[in-house]
């Protein structure tokens, strides 16, 4: 999560835009907050939430629902910053939402309207600044399925918009519309070891099925759907900038990932997307993945050479109970990764 600081004061009028964000994942429901006031800039609202859907649409991802409960959150944040004049988050999203969510995000702007042109320019101004600013294009192509929407217009002017995205059940859903992942989903899990983080994993959508009610648990995994995973497991928006030229399917998350250094690639533009991964090779992946889990010198295991490149990524693993090794003394670090072992290995790291 990154959250920037806000000015204490309105910024001056020669910079027209500001924006924050911020984004969390917890998962509770809590108590209601009191009806609110109609909403005075409903077609703002509308236009926002378009605009938000055709950049999701351009990037594969699911248009997002209207949510009005959510929405009452916004619109009433938006109008206490335009009150006050002053850009800042909400710190009190997570206390007012009364939907049940899984994760939540927010993102907050305001835009003059020095020429006192039309609303819907002013809409697409701001819309264009959270798709240029990473964080808040991250939150905007997110694993969200809900957002609300609040605009508020202060006397210059101004217009103030808060953007409060959900992830969870969508009211007025039915249970079979969005069915619940349980373990008779997966009928092929039953005897492994890794059964409950397989269906953590397959529950968080972390790792498809490999067809449909089978998991595969035994089955290698290849280097494009390692970059699949780990992406969503961050919640990188996919990337656009072609780093390899054998990148077809997962280009998205692979680019993602090679544009923040998680990933490289197997050769000049190459990135072996059907390639085997090793144990070594994911250890290493995760440590760059995620800044918890800090590389540590040492020779826990008896079978990693000296000076071999991912000891310390491995180090790093066993010291934070993500592996134990593959018996007591030994990593096995050039076996390969099966789909069973990638669920054990993300979902400990997630713990971290």
């Amino acid at each position: 999560m990154r959250t920037l600081r806000s000015p204490r004061r309105r910024p001056p009028a020669v910079v027209p835009i500001r924006i924050l964000l911020v984004a969390a994942l917890v998962a509770f429901t809590l108590a209601p907050t009191g009806t609110q006031a109609a909403p005075a800039h409903q077609a703002s609202e509308r236009q926002f939430l378009e605009l938000m859907n055709a950049s999701r649409r351009a990037h594969g991802r699911r248009a997002l629902v209207a949510s009005p409960a959510v929405a009452k959150i916004a619109r009433a944040w938006s109008r206490r910053m335009a009150a006050d004049g002053r850009l800042r988050h909400n710190p009190n999203v997570s206390r007012q939402l009364t939907v049940d969510w899984r994760r939540w995000g927010e993102n907050v702007g305001w835009a003059s309207n020095r020429s006192d042109g039309p609303l819907r320019t002013v809409t697409r101004r701001l819309h264009r600044s959270f798709m240029e600013s990473d964080g808040h294009r991250a939150n905007i192509l997110g694993r969200y399925n809900q957002v609300g929407v609040g605009v508020a217009v202060d006397d210059e002017g101004t217009m103030w918009a808060t953007m409060v995205f959900v992830d969870g059940p969508i009211a007025g859903r039915s249970a079979r519309s969005t069915p619940r992942r349980t373990a008779a989903g997966l009928s092929d899990i039953g005897r492994s070891p890794h059964r409950a983080e397989i269906l953590s994993a397959w529950q968080r959508d972390l790792i498809a099925p490999c067809e449909a009610r089978r998991f595969c648990p035994h089955r290698a995994v290849r280097r494009a759907e390692v970059a699949t995973v780990i992406a969503r497991m961050l919640e990188l928006p996919p990337g656009t900038s072609g780093h390899f030229d054998d990148v077809d399917a997962n280009a998205g998350a692979i680019n993602a990932l090679a544009a923040e250094g998680i990933v490289e690639g197997c050769g000049p533009r190459r990135f072996c997307p059907d390639a085997a991964v090793t144990r070594a090779q994911l250890a290493s992946l995760l440590v760059r993945a995620l800044p918890a889990l800090r590389p540590t010198p040492g020779s826990r295991f008896a079978d990693l050479p000296p000076g071999y490149v991912h000891s310390d990524a491995i180090n790093a693993l066993a010291r934070a109970g993500v592996t134990r090794g593959c018996d007591a003394r030994r990593f096995c670090p050039t076996a390969r990764v099966t789909r069973e072992q990638l669920a054990a290995f993300v979902v400990r790291a997630l713990r971290v």
